[in-house]
Order: C-alpha cells, then sequence, then structure tokens
C-alpha cells in the first residue's frame, strides 16, 4: 500500500488503464482546440465565401495529429502521472499538507515545488519532443527546439502548475487527483500545442503537421 511504499502490481496498472480514455479524450481536446485558436477550421464551418474561394480558406483542423498527441498524453498522465503521485505521497503524505498549519503549509509548498521540478520537467520534456516528431521532425530536431523553449516552458510551468497542484492535493481525495490534473492539462496542453506550432525560424503559429519546415522539435 501507499505507507510501505509504492507497488508495481495490477490494482496500480489498473488504475493506469482506467484513466486512459478520459485522459485522451481531454489532451486530444486540446490539440484541437490548440489548432482552431492558432486559425484552423473544420471544413463544415467554412462560410459561402470561404467554400466559394472568393476569400482564403484557412488551414484544416488535423485530427489526425490530435489524435496522436492524445496518444502521448495517454503515455504521460495516465501511466507517468500515476506512478509519479504514488511517489510523491509516499515521499510527503498527504496528511502533512494542508493550510491549518505553518508545518502543513510547508510540507505543501516543499510537495508542489518537487511536482513541478522533477515530473514537471521530466513529463514537459517528453511532451515537447513527441509533439514536434508527432509533427513529422526528426529526434535531433526536436531536441533542438526543446533546448530553445526549455526555459520558456520551464517558467510558465511554475506559473501555472504550483498553483493548481496547491488545489488538487488541499481539495481533491488520491482516487480524484489524476482527473484533476487532466482538468489542468487542458489549459496546460492548449499552451504546449501552440508553443510546439511555431516555426523554429521565423516564430510564427502553425496549426498542423503538413505546414511545417522539414526541421523542427519539441516542447
Amino acid at each position: 500500500g501507499m505507507s510501505g511504499g509504492v507497488v508495481l502490481d495490477g490494482d496500480l496498472l489498473a488504475r493506469m488503464i482506467g484513466n486512459v480514455p478520459m485522459v485522451f479524450a481531454i489532451v486530444g481536446f486540446s490539440d484541437t482546440l490548440a489548432q482552431f485558436l492558432a486559425g484552423a477550421r473544420p471544413s463544415w464551418l467554412l462560410t459561402g465565401k470561404q467554400q466559394s474561394g472568393v476569400v482564403p480558406v484557412p488551414p484544416p483542423i488535423n485530427f489526425r495529429q490530435s489524435v496522436e498527441v492524445g496518444a502521448v498524453g495517454v503515455a504521460i498522465t495516465s501511466f507517468g502521472t500515476v506512478l509519479w503521485l504514488d511517489c510523491l505521497h509516499v515521499l510527503i503524505p498527504a496528511a502533512n499538507c494542508g493550510i491549518t498549519s505553518g508545518s502543513a503549509m510547508a510540507a505543501l509548498a516543499l510537495k508542489v515545488s518537487l511536482d513541478s521540478a522533477m515530473w514537471g520537467t521530466v513529463a514537459n520534456t517528453i511532451s515537447m519532443v513527441a509533439r514536434r516528431m508527432v509533427r513529422r521532425q526528426t529526434l535531433l530536431e526536436a531536441a533542438a527546439f526543446w533546448r530553445e523553449s526549455f526555459f520558456q516552458v520551464t517558467r510558465s510551468n511554475f506559473a501555472f502548475w504550483p498553483a493548481w497542484a496547491a488545489i488538487v492535493f488541499t481539495v481533491a481525495p488520491p482516487e480524484m487527483q489524476v482527473a484533476s490534473y487532466a482538468v489542468g492539462n487542458i489549459f496546460w496542453n492548449v499552451y504546449l500545442a501552440l508553443l510546439c506550432r511555431k516555426d523554429g525560424t521565423e516564430g510564427t503559429l502553425l496549426v498542423n503537421a503538413e505546414t511545417f519546415p522539414v526541421a523542427e522539435a519539441t516542447a
């Protein structure tokens, strides 16, 4: 159990698999939303003038890309985050954290800081590289993008996730914390998806895989 450490057993695997549909839907939706915010539109939302060619047609939403990004999210959140939170709760038990005393607030602050510094860095690195690779970049190109974007993403990570995690660890019961993280990922993944659509040379936002230049990286 949690008191004695993290046990890699059937119960852990069942919890991981049980989160797959929810995480896939949320992360895939967030990528589609990011494409929409960047200007892409599905064919059924085109205006009459756009359909007739009178005005420029926006790029189409790439649903295949959203499926691929959703699969990346499953690997990170459904499996990685479940295991990480189990480890984090063993290291700093939930009973020690809260807002009722100075020591409880200090434990909570340490817990959310570790969460962002350790798992946040690992998860963002995997996500950034994988997102660029599903946009047909090579691993080296994705790694180059990661190096360029790492500090920007890390600053944004610490601006958002510690506050969100503090709410989750204080309010949500353990069985709801992965779902709570997934809700936070709606906002975070839109940010990452938009960032990962930046053209490395021009700095503009691109909306689907086909428009990316040959050289790309991840975020």
